[in-house]
């Protein structure tokens, strides 16, 4: 997700799926990483980064793909996950669906 490669994410998802991995299991780790992207671009544009308190390779990572995003790319991509498990536990959707939307969205 962090490389905004569409093809890639779309792969690496549907690996997981055949590996029997859960929609609810890759949920929480495809929004911890746009998160985490999202908490360095707001440090890195206050100048606090200091203030994270992040292990250097996970910073450098995610600084890194910080910089293929806009703050405000990130903060909808963070509020779109939210809303994707919010809609599937409601029964409005199919979360696997929605994360192969999300995943081709990047």
């Amino acid at each position: 997700l962090g490389e905004r490669d569409k093809k890639r994410a779309w792969v690496e998802l549907e690996r997981a799926y055949a590996k029997n991995i859960s929609p609810e299991e890759v949920h929480p780790l495809m929004f911890w990483q746009m998160k985490t992207i999202l908490q360095v671009k707001r440090a890195e544009e206050e100048g606090n980064s200091e203030a994270l308190n992040m292990k250097p390779f996970v910073y450098n990572k995610a600084r890194n793909f910080s910089r293929k995003f806009t703050r405000k790319e990130l903060e909808e991509k963070v509020k779109d996950l939210v809303h994707k498990i919010d809609n599937a536990r409601q029964g409005e959707g199919d979360l696997s669906m929605e994360l192969l939307s999300f995943a081709l969205s990047v």
